[in-house]
């Protein structure tokens, strides 16, 4: 039996900027892209998750 895991890509690091282009975070994810939100006023940064939990990805 195949073990599940291996069919995904391992994960790899990407610079998040905020909108003057500082780097701010990295994020790390076996998936190419996602929306992130960057609120100055709360200092505070939302990664969105790139797919919808129960549906094919």
């Amino acid at each position: 039996m195949e073990n599940p895991i291996s069919q995904f890509d391992s994960g790899r690091g990407a610079w998040t900027r905020d909108p003057d282009g500082n780097r701010i975070v990295i994020w790390y994810s076996m998936y190419p892209h996602t929306t992130v939100v960057v609120d100055r006023e709360r200092h505070r940064v939302t990664v969105h998750s790139p797919y919808r939990m129960g549906e094919e990805n």
